[in-house]
């Protein structure tokens, strides 16, 4: 006979009486749902919901900025792209002399900085 742990581990049975408490005697797991393809599935619908939230934002383009923040369409990396070099590749932390005459010091972490400049290839 197979353990489950939400009859066996008082933690676990504990946690499992807020979606329906503990395995039965005669429950059997189902065949195809298995907890990866559930959390891929629930992974589908949030990203799935977060691009219709932000479906507004891909006609921004000429907004004021009161509608960019009521639509939370929002995002740093518009009026930093060219202020600090990312329109012509060049690396936000850069040593060179005319990189930085030409462009303000990026002052986000790197690995944002990194992300965004990643962005661009």
């Amino acid at each position: 006979m197979t353990a489950h742990p939400s009859r066996e581990d008082p933690v676990v049975r504990a946690m499992s009486e807020s979606v329906g408490g503990p395995m039965g005697e005669r429950a059997t797991r189902h065949r195809w749902w298995t907890p990866v393809r559930v959390l891929l599935l629930l992974t589908a619908v949030v990203f799935s919901l977060g691009m219709l939230q932000k479906a507004p934002c891909s006609v921004a383009e000429g907004k004021d900025q009161d509608w960019t923040y009521s639509h939370m369409c929002y995002t740093d990396l518009r009026p930093l792209y060219v202020g600090r070099g990312l329109a012509e590749r060049a690396w936000p932390y850069s040593d060179d002399e005319q990189t930085r005459d030409r462009y303000e010091v990026m002052e986000y972490p790197v690995g944002i900085a990194y992300w965004a400049w990643g962005r661009l290839g």
